[in-house]
This record gives C-alpha cells, structure tokens and sequence, in this order.
C-alpha cells in the first residue's frame, strides 16, 4: 500500500512540475509524451533520494539467528 501512495504523490509531484513549466516545452527538442515522461520520472528519482534507508547489516549479526537444524529430518 505504501509503494501505491508513493507512486501517486511521485506522479502528483511530476505532474505539477509539467503544468508549471509547460510554457517552456519546445516542439523542435523532442515529444511531449518525452517531454513529460522525463519530469515525471526524475521527480520521482528526486523523491527517491530524499528516503533515508536504513544502513546495511552485516551477516555476522544474524549468524546467532541462524540454526544448523535440518526441518525435514522430523518428516523422515
């Protein structure tokens, strides 16, 4: 549900963007549909940029996690 209302607001954010610059669109420098599709997508790669992810684990501080048991020996 979160990746949905990411989509949208990125989409909402990118289509602002083209209604505020559409003055500034130029029919020799490309397609509108182009045009378009650039803003929308690098606003959404802007928006990506701002989400701090958590830093990386290492493996080792799972290892206590992680058990030798075999599951399918109790079908034997």
């Amino acid at each position: 549900m979160c990746k949905r209302f990411f989509a949208l607001e990125a989409m909402n954010d990118g289509m602002m963007k083209v209604y505020k610059n559409i003055g500034k669109f130029r029919d020799n420098e490309g397609t509108f549909y182009n045009w378009i599709y650039t803003i929308v997508r690098n606003s959404a790669l802007d928006k990506l940029k701002l989400i701090h992810h958590p830093p990386p684990k290492e493996l080792s501080e799972f290892k206590e996690k992680i058990t030798q048991d075999n599951p399918l020996k109790s079908l034997e």
